[in-house]
């Protein structure tokens, strides 16, 4: 029964982290996709500007910024992702050792029986 209940917590702990990683995924992948797009814009502003003119040096440096923060935004999913991971392995062993901890023990070698579960133990009345 207890490797059945730590299973079945390991499960909903390993969909939820999948659940948060795909949301972090799709947001910032929409930003990174906006920033690109942005880049793109910029990019065709100044080639549609004289060369070396003001406008022309102002949207390379937008597209510039904008392609930096598409990085970024990549950078952000990968290093949420890694960290929803480690927090979802130690969640998953938090649980198994929480679990563990309430298991049912029978003290028997002294003098009065007792029964220990996690940091409580209850002494048994005398038959």
């Amino acid at each position: 029964m207890q490797k059945h209940i730590i299973s079945l917590s390991i499960d909903a702990l390993e969909w939820l982290a999948q659940m948060v990683k795909n949301l972090l995924s799709e947001k910032a992948n929409e930003r990174a996709k906006e920033a690109k797009e942005n880049a793109r814009k910029a990019e065709e502003d100044a080639s549609g500007s004289e060369f070396d003119s003001r406008d022309y040096h102002v949207n390379k440096i937008k597209a510039e910024i904008w392609r930096e923060v598409a990085e970024h935004y990549e950078n952000d999913i990968e290093e949420l992702k890694k960290k929803v991971s480690d927090m979802e392995n130690q969640s998953a062993k938090n649980v198994e050792d929480s679990i563990n901890e309430f298991i049912p023990e029978v003290e028997t070698s002294s003098e009065a029986p007792a029964l220990k579960i996690g940091n409580v133990t209850h002494r048994l009345p005398k038959p």
